[in-house]
């Protein structure tokens, strides 16, 4: 059984999984993030210039949305693990799989909430440098990004100037 074909079998077939890499070890482990596997983006501190944080990845999608799919394709990987253990009986190994399934969607769950909170962040970093370095109001630069920002984030900031321009 692969991957997708496990997940179709407990349910989650529509889910689209990509290989993920190796599990790091539980090392850095925080007992109030235990969901998170993965160390988090260091951000600049809000007065560095605009280009730095872009080039830093600041205003990058977050990477807890991949991160999640990477928590399916390791639960697939440990249904795969347990269903292979010849030293469970059927019944336990259903019990076993349901645990499974729960702690990994309690991980899910948390990783949503930090992906959600992490792109609002982003967002609202990506407003404040561009106010802090090409000027305008709260409701410009939201109405600039929201209905009029096209292309690559660069593109987006440096268009920014000439649409506020015209808009002012």
């Amino acid at each position: 059984m692969n991957h997708q074909e496990v997940l179709s079998s407990v349910g989650l077939g529509k889910i689209k999984i990509s290989i993920a890499p190796p599990k790091p070890p539980h090392q850095w482990g925080n007992v109030y993030y235990w969901w998170r596997r993965w160390k988090t983006h260091k951000s600049l501190p809000a007065s560095a210039d605009i280009f730095d944080k872009l080039k830093n990845g600041d205003f990058d999608i977050s990477p807890y949305w991949k991160q999640i799919e990477w928590e399916y394709f390791y639960l697939a990987e440990d249904i795969i693990k347990l269903k292979n253990n010849t030293a469970f009986t059927p019944d336990t190994i259903k019990e076993k799989e349901r645990e499974l399934i729960t702690l990994y969607n309690k991980r899910i769950f948390k990783l949503t909430d930090d992906a959600v909170l992490d792109e609002r962040a982003r967002m609202q970093d990506l407003e404040d440098s561009i106010r802090r370095k090409f000027k305008g109001t709260k409701e410009q630069v939201h109405k600039y990004i929201e209905h009029n920002a096209e292309g690559t984030l660069e593109e987006c900031i440096n268009n920014y100037p000439n649409w506020l321009y015209k808009n002012a």
